[in-house]
């Protein structure tokens, strides 16, 4: 009998929020638009999908890159870090296609599970928050996920840490900036690829920041013996 599947240890996410038709996100579609080669499209053909008026949900040519639809959201997503730069280039085409569509907004999404120095993360998250002294509830059974939400002027980031659920000694993080959707003239579209590749770079340095001092802030609070 075949393992049964695991959860993937990290996801990556380019969200697009708006008015969809999901019944047209179908493999050959994306061949037809040029977003994936010959060989993708047999490979995804070769691979189960749905695809309905209210769902659609497309796997391009592997497992690890997937593309979901629903009447007011479209994602792509990987369990690959290298897949970012094939997940911009296939959002840049399908709405360049669907540049009529109406989009109100727009994001880049990481969810990670890391490993750290720590045998007991929850342990370590949990006197962590009590000692904010803000009243929080405390001991080993309390679920300890902090997350902070931090609105600018046309995005929102949010970032959580909590104890993963494959693993005593990591903790899952997450790291997301929605983006509103630029206002243009009447009639006129805006171009989502070139959005999405000025905003990238900020992003990608941003969210690994983020997730590189959470896991040394776990460790350094370990190396103190307060797990104990």
């Amino acid at each position: 009998m075949p393992d049964a599947p695991t959860a993937p240890r990290d996801t990556y996410f380019i969200g697009v929020n708006g008015s969809m038709n999901p019944a047209i996100h179908h493999p050959q579609w994306y061949r037809t638009i040029g977003a994936i080669d010959e060989a993708e499209l047999q490979a995804a053909l070769r691979l189960p999908s749905q695809t309905s008026q209210l769902f659609s949900q497309v796997q391009l040519g592997a497992q690890t890159l997937m593309v979901t639809c629903q009447p007011d959201a479209w994602w792509i997503q990987s369990n690959l870090v290298e897949s970012w730069p094939r997940m911009i280039e296939i959002a840049s085409q399908v709405f360049a296609r669907l540049n009529e569509t109406p989009v109100s907004g727009y994001a880049f999404t990481a969810q990670r599970h890391i490993d750290t120095d720590c045998p007991d993360t929850k342990f370590i998250l949990t006197s962590s928050l009590s000692e904010l002294h803000l009243g929080l509830p405390t001991g080993k059974g309390v679920a300890s996920t902090a997350q902070i939400s931090l609105v600018e002027e046309d995005f929102v980031v949010v970032a959580s840490i909590q104890p993963s659920a494959l693993s005593e000694r990591a903790i899952y993080v997450f790291y997301q900036c929605q983006y509103q959707a630029p206002s243009v003239p009447r009639d006129t579209y805006f171009d989502l690829g070139t959005l999405l590749r000025g905003r990238f770079n900020k992003y990608q340095v941003e969210q690994g920041r983020v997730f590189r001092e959470m896991v040394a802030a776990v460790n350094a609070r370990c190396a103190t013996g307060k797990e104990k």
